[in-house]
């Protein structure tokens, strides 16, 4: 009964990850799009701390797809695949890491 219960259960986390991680991904680039759009935009401009700007919609897309990377490790079915995905979010992470220090940089120098 209780392996039943904990079986059904998995498979809906799995279905629900399923669905979530192409959503996530997409918020992730039509962020990472919208922020390139503006970058450019602001740019032509000639307005200033556009590279802050630019490394704020940068971090939040990735953001984003390290939150689709988390949840594909739910689905991992082995251990090669599970190391895969943790590269993934470690590079993922220190992207993150390197674009919140040149926002925090940018920032300094207003």
């Amino acid at each position: 009964m209780l392996e039943t219960l904990t079986h059904s259960l998995q498979e809906i986390v799995a279905g629900v990850a399923e669905i979530c991680i192409p959503i996530v991904q997409l918020v992730g680039v039509v962020i990472l799009m919208l922020s390139a759009i503006r970058g450019v935009i602001d740019y032509a401009q000639r307005k200033p701390h556009v590279g802050v700007t630019l490394a704020h919609g940068l971090a939040l897309a990735l953001e984003f797809m390290l939150g689709a990377e988390v949840l594909h490790i739910v689905l991992a079915h082995d251990w090669k695949e599970l190391g895969v995905l943790g590269i993934g979010v470690i590079i993922h992470i220190l992207m993150t890491l390197l674009l919140h220090q040149e926002v925090k940089e940018g920032k300094e120098k207003e």
